[in-house]
């Protein structure tokens, strides 16, 4: 028994030792785990998927933005948010409005509403744009990237989303979801650097009485006064350059053979306008030495110009340049007698518009930009209905591949086109010229491109008055209804 007793005292002091050298390796493997200081990995797999399942799961907030339509030829300018917002509750919906079925939840949401009105339509979202175009009175809401050309954008609280400076934090047509990372990836993110504006007004004869009225005031700018602040906020503007400018051109008060002095030209860089055509019916009217003076001219000025030149090949070559990374391509072509001033292979003039050769001119140029633009001197005077021949030559060029046109010449408004899912202007007025005698001819209109990157998003216009022979100003509201009911007569706004 004694020497059993002996041996329990040698074991016992054993058991806490054991204890705490145990506790210690615990507590080293936690430290180690923790820190990361293993040779190897006791989960080699599981850290890494983890943490991309993590990543890919993890939410983001997507906002997306509405935009208020209306059919193409609506008067209707501006909404209220709130009016509309508030128009459940006084049980009055003055608005008629048409929501796409698609969105009918999110539109809910931003307007805080539980049901809309019964007085609101809701239809799937590819019948919106023929069913507003054929009622003018009606509005909707859609998103951004579902917004083209077809419809008139209207503004919300006097805010369009179309201008480069909309405050988004205080923009009201806006849904905010969250969504994976992923998911967010694949849905259109709207950014205001990607909006473009080209402008584009019709014809320049810086002749006669515009002259006569330079003189007068000595001051070459007059003309451009009082539109080269709206015109200059566009990235791009074009016009048509209908009559030479060349040295010692002599003023004449009754003249149908037309020039400006080569002083002239500054109006065009104090206006903002970056690119003229001449293919036009009057740039031949002194000779190929006047086209000659006036590209020079133009060069010297970094103005851009198309239509017109030494021969063919010049007189058909098109301008390209790139306005926020998206590469445009212009041509101008002239169909209005005599045809002796369309340039040949040997003699200086403007571009005849011969469909083959049109043709030929888009196949060449397609390839090489995002949009076609064409400035088109056509059609019959002092009417607003395009004719036969015009609608034949803008068919053609859209079938072969031409995005935009823009008409002059009748000196008159004229209707628009959407043929082909492209958009036609056929006349756009007078700009600057004399012709005082009617208030028909005395009207024009700015036409407002805006492409998100190459969409062409929204189609706007603001019509013009010139005064005192020369001056063109913006028109006033009644004056503005007139010019656009003279467009809307003879416009086609389903294909």
């Amino acid at each position: 028994m004694q020497s059993l007793s002996q041996k329990e005292k040698v074991k016992k002091p054993f058991w806490p030792a054991l204890v705490i050298f145990l506790a210690l390796g615990l507590v080293l493997i936690v430290v180690c785990s923790e820190k990361n200081l293993f040779l190897f990995n006791l989960k080699p797999h599981e850290s890494s998927t983890s943490s991309s399942i993590a990543s890919n799961s993890e939410t983001v907030s997507v906002e997306t933005y509405y935009v208020p339509v209306a059919g193409f030829s609506s008067s209707y300018q501006n909404l209220n948010f709130e009016e509309i917002k508030n128009s459940p509750e006084n049980g009055d919906v003055a608005l008629q409005i048409v929501i796409p079925l698609e969105n009918r939840e999110e539109l809910l949401s931003i307007f805080q509403l539980g049901d809309f009105p019964l007085a609101v339509t809701t239809m799937p979202r590819t019948e919106i744009y023929d069913y507003l175009n054929a009622h003018s009175d009606i509005v909707s809401f859609l998103p951004w990237n579902e917004v083209d050309f077809r419809l008139k954008t209207l503004k919300i609280n006097g805010t369009s989303l179309w201008e480069k400076q909309v405050d988004l934090e205080k923009y009201p047509l806006k849904f905010v979801s969250a969504e994976t990372k992923d998911q967010s990836q694949n849905l259109p993110q709207y950014s205001s650097q990607n909006l473009i504006h080209l402008a584009a007004v019709g014809e320049l004869i810086l002749s006669r009485g515009v002259a006569e009225r330079i003189i007068k005031y000595n001051d070459v700018l007059y003309p451009f006064r009082k539109v080269n602040a709206v015109l200059s906020s566009a990235d791009f503007t074009l016009a048509t350059l209908e009559a030479p400018l060349v040295e010692n051109c002599a003023y004449a008060r009754d003249t149908m053979v037309f020039c400006g002095q080569p002083e002239y030209v500054a109006g065009l860089p104090f206006s903002g306008i970056d690119l003229v055509s001449l293919a036009a019916n009057h740039i031949k009217d002194y000779g190929g030495g006047g086209i000659a003076e006036t590209t020079a001219l133009l060069d010297e000025n970094k103005i851009a110009h198309v239509g017109a030149g030494q021969n063919r090949e010049e007189a058909h070559w098109p301008y390209i340049t790139e306005i926020g990374n998206v590469k445009f391509g212009f041509l101008g072509y002239n169909d209005v007698v005599p045809e002796s001033y369309g340039a040949t292979s040997e003699s200086a003039g403007s571009a005849w518009a011969e469909i083959d050769e049109i043709s030929a001119d888009i196949a060449n140029l397609r390839p090489q930009v995002d949009v076609i633009l064409v400035l088109m001197h056509w059609g019959i005077e002092y009417t607003n209905k395009p004719s036969e021949r015009q609608n034949e030559i803008a068919h053609a060029a859209i079938s072969a591949g031409v995005d935009i046109i823009i008409g002059d010449h009748p000196h008159w408004v004229q209707g628009v086109e959407f043929y082909g899912g492209k958009f036609i202007v056929y006349g756009v007025g007078n700009f600057v010229f004399d012709q005082m005698w009617s208030q028909e001819t005395r009207e024009g209109t700015i036409v407002d491109l805006f492409f998100y990157q190459q969409k062409l998003i929204n189609v706007s216009f603001r019509p013009t008055v010139i005064e005192d022979y020369a001056q063109p100003r913006l028109a006033t509201q009644e004056e503005s209804t007139r010019i656009l009911e003279r467009i809307w007569e003879t416009s086609e706004f389903v294909e």
